[in-house]
C-alpha cells in the first residue's frame, strides 16, 4: 500500500505565493492512528530538515509552490509530498513496510548472524571520515511524575564516523522545579552520550556485541532474527548471563553497505553507567534505554538521532547540602534526552569566544549567555504544549521554574541557591561577566592565585606574578536578512593570577584593568549596532578591538606598574570615573573600611570572619 495522506482539520490558512511559508503538521500511523514521533521530515533538493516532536508534529519553512518534503521512519514506507499538499491536509499519514524473514541460512549455531555483526563492526570502526552539522539537545526530568529540569541547547557538532568529537555550544536554556528544598542538576547528559561507543568496550556502559570478536560475542550474546524490509538485516540480541553488565537490544543493517541504520539498547539495574551523585549519596536502580539512528552519506554512517532514557534513585546523604530539611530516604528520577543532528556541513556561527569545549552542559551555559534572537529563528524540533509551559516558567503552587535569560558567568544559578538557603550564595563558575554595578574580587580560593613564596617574591618579575586576562564574547545570530550581534567583556578568574599579597589598592587595579577592556567592547558594540556589517568586516572589527585591548591594557600595566604607581593609578582611575560614573580607589576604600568594622566585630563575638578566601 501507498503512503497516503489523510484529511484532517484545516488549521493553517492557504497561501498560494512562493515566500517561505511555516508549515504545521502531524504524522501519524496509517492503520492505528498513533503519532510517529522523531519522524525524519526534509526538503528534497535542498539541506533543511526537522523531527516530529513527542506528539507526532513538526514545524518547517517550506515554499509552498516548489517545495516536496520526505518522511522517512524506520519500519515504514518512506513518503514524498508536496508542501501544497500538506497545507491542505495537514495530517500525514505514513503506511508500515510490509515485513518477512530474510531468506538466508543461518547455521545450528547461528553462525551467520555473528558472523554479519562482526563485520558491520569492522565496516563501522573503517568509518572515519568527518563532517559537521548543527545538534539540537533537549532534556527533560521529573521526580515522582513532577517536572523538575528542562533544558534546550544548540550546539555545532564535530562528528568523526559515528562519534561524536566536539559539541560547540550556540545557546542554550534552563528551567529548573525547585521541589521539596531541591534542584535536580543533570549537569552532563551530553557527555554521558559521548561516552557510549558502540565499537569498543569502556568502564562507563554495559557490553554490546558490536564491541566483541566474534567468538567472545557467541559466548556472552544470545542473538535472532526479527522480520524486516527487504532493504536492512533486523538481529536483536540478549546476554546470556543475566549479570547487569550486558545491555539487550536490536540492529538494524544496511543491505547494502554493512552498516547500522538503527540500534536499540536498553539494561535494568546496570552495574556500569556514567553517573555519579555528589559525595555522601547513594544511587541504585540505574536503568538506560538509548534508541540511536544513522545517516550513510557516501558509505559513511553519521549519528543522526539518539534518544537517551535513564533513571536511577538516589538515597540522601549530607552530601545534599542544599537541602533545608530532611527527604524521604530514597527518590526516584527520571530523565528523557533527545539529541538531533541536522543541517550537516552548514553550521551556525560560533561565539567568537575561547573556552575549553569539553566541560559539562551547565558549565557552557554560564559561559554563552541566553539569546532570545536567537530562539526567534531557530526551532529544529516544534515543542509541544507542555514543553511551551515548562519553557515559559509558569509558578504554580507545586512548583516554580527561573528563567536563565539574564544570568551567566558567576550569576548562574543564583536566583536558586539565593532562594534555597536563603543567605549570599556562593558563585560558580570561573569566568566574570562585566556588569557596571558589580566588581571583581581577587578569590585565593583559585589555584593560580595563590601567593608565591617568599623566595618567588624576591627572585620573578611582577609580571610572572600578576597576570590579568579578559577577553571580548561575541555571539552572532543570522536572521533572514542581517546579522545580529551582542557583545560582552569577559573577566578570566580562572586564567588569571594575583600571586602577590593584596594591598587596599589590588581590587582597584584589577577592576581598572576590566574596565578599560570594556570601553573598547562599547566602542565595537557601538559600530555594530550603527553599521550593517558582512560577517567578514563583523570578525576584521572583533579582532581590531582585541588588538586595541591588548595595546591599551599593556600601557595601563607598565604605567602604574602593575598597581604599585598609586599617583599613575588614580590617573587610570579617573579616566573611568569620567567615562562610566565609577571610582574604583574610594569604592574599595569605604568597602575595606566597613568590612574591618564588622571583622573586628565577629572576632570579638569568637566568630570567623567569612573574608579570608579573598585575603
Amino acid at each position: 500500500m501507498k503512503g497516503r495522506i489523510f484529511i484532517g482539520l484545516l488549521l493553517i490558512s492557504f497561501i498560494t505565493s512562493a515566500q517561505q511559508f511555516k508549515l504545521t503538521a502531524t504524522v501519524k500511523d496509517s492503520q492505528t492512528s498513533e503519532v510517529l514521533p522523531y519522524c525524519n521530515v526534509s526538503v528534497i533538493g535542498t539541506s533543511k530538515g526537522t523531527i516530529t516532536n513527542t506528539d507526532g508534529a513538526f514545524s518547517i519553512s517550506v515554499n509552498l509552490e516548489s517545495d516536496v518534503l520526505e518522511f522517512s521512519f524506520i519500519g515504514y514506507q518512506k513518503l514524498r509530498v508536496s508542501a501544497k499538499n500538506i497545507v491542505k491536509y495537514n495530517i500525514v499519514k505514513l503506511d508500515k513496510e510490509s515485513l518477512s524473514l530474510q531468506e538466508i541460512t543461518i547455521a545450528g549455531n547461528d553462525d551467520f548472524l555473528y558472523s554479519m555483526l562482526t563485520k558491520c563492526g569492522r565496516n563501522i570502526n573503517t568509518n572515519t571520515n568527518k563532517t559537521g552539522s548543527k545538534a539540537y539537545f533537549g532534556l527533560e526530568s521529573e521526580v515522582s511524575g513532577k517536572p523538575v529540569e528542562f533544558l534546550e541547547c544548540y550546539f555545532n557538532a564535530e562528528l568523526k564516523g559515528q562519534r561524536i568529537i566536539d559539541l560547540i555550544l550556540k545557546n542554550g536554556r534552563l528551567a529548573h522545579n525547585i521541589l521539596d528544598q531541591n534542584i535536580s542538576n543533570n549537569i552532563e547528559t551530553t557527555k554521558a552520550i559521548r561516552l557510549l561507543n558502540i565499537i569498543e568496550t569502556n568502564s562507563f556502559y554495559p557490553v554490546i556485541p558490536t564491541q566483541l570478536g566474534k567468538n567472545q560475542m557467541m559466548k556472552e550474546f544470545r542473538l535472532y532474527l526479527i522480520p524486516a524490509d527487504s532493504s536492512m538485516f533486523h538481529i536483536g540480541f540478549s546476554p546470556k548471563k543475566k549479570n547487569s553488565t550486558h545491555f539487550s537490544g536490536e540492529y538494524w543493517i544496511d543491505k547494502e553497505t554493512m552498516l547500522l541504520r538503527k540500534i536499540s539498547l536498553n539494561i535494568e539495574n546496570a552495574k556500569v553507567h556514567p553517573f555519579e551523585s555528589v559525595a555522601e549519596d547513594n544511587m541504585d536502580s540505574v536503568n538506560l534505554s538509548f534508541t540511536i539512528t544513522y545517516k550513510i552519506v557516501d558509505k559513511t554512517m553519521y549519528p543522526e538521532l539518539i534518544r537517551f532514557d535513564f533513571s536511577y534513585r538516589i538515597q540522601r546523604g549530607t552530601g545534599a547540602f542544599l537541602l533545608q530539611q530532611p527527604l524521604e530516604e530514597y527518590r526516584s528520577y527520571s530523565m528523557n534526552s533527545v539529541l538531533y543532528f541536522y543541517d550537516f556541513q552548514k553550521l551556525f556561527i560560533a561565539p567568537l569566544f575561547d573556552y575549553d569545549t569539553d566541560i559539562s552542559d551547565y558549565s557552557k551555559l554560564t559561559l554563552i549567555p541566553y539569546n532570545p534572537k536567537f530562539w526567534e529563528y531557530n526551532k529544529a524540533v516544534l515543542l509541544t504544549e507542555d514543553q511551551k509551559r515548562k519553557i515559559n516558567f509558569i509558578t504554580t503552587d507545586d512548583y516554580m521554574f527561573f528563567s536563565k535569560k539574564d544570568q551567566h558567568g558567576k550569576r548562574f544559578m543564583l536566583d536558586e541557591r539565593a532562594f534555597l538557603r536563603q543567605d549570599t550564595p556562593r558563585y560558580i563558575g570561573y569566568y566574570t561577566f562585566w556588569y557596571p554595578n558589580k566588581r571583581v574580587f581577587i578569590d585565593k580560593v583559585y589555584p593560580n592565585n595563590k601567593t608565591a613564596t617568599t623566595g618567588e617574591l624576591l627572585n620573578l618579575p611582577i609580571s610572572s606574578l600578576i597576570k590579568l586576562k579578559a577577553q571580548i564574547l561575541l555571539d552572532i545570530i543570522e536572521t533572514e536578512d542581517s546579522l545580529i550581534c551582542s557583545s560582552y567583556t569577559v573577566f578570566e578568574d580562572i586564567n588569571s593570577c594575583y600571586r602577590i599579597l593584596i594591598d587596599s589598592n589590588s581590587h582597584a587595579f584589577v577592576n581598572i584593568f576590566f574596565d578599560l577592556c570594556e570601553i573598547e567592547r562599547q566602542k565595537m558594540q557601538s559600530v555594530l549596532d550603527s553599521t550593517k556589517l558582512t560577517l567578514r568586516q563583523i570578525e576584521d572589527l572583533y579582532e581590531k578591538t582585541n588588538g586595541n585591548i591588548l595595546v591599551q591594557t599593556t600601557n595601563y600595566l607598565y604605567d602604574v606598574d602593575y598597581g604599585k604607581n598609586l599617583e599613575k593609578l588614580n590617573v587610570w582611575n579617573q579616566y573611568i570615573f569620567e567615562q562610566f560614573g565609577i571610582d574604583n580607589i574610594a569604592l574599595f576604600t569605604d568597602y575595606y573600611q566597613k568590612r574591618k568594622i564588622r571583622n573586628d566585630s565577629i572576632i570579638e563575638s569568637g566568630g570567623v570572619p567569612p573574608w579570608s578566601r579573598f585575603e
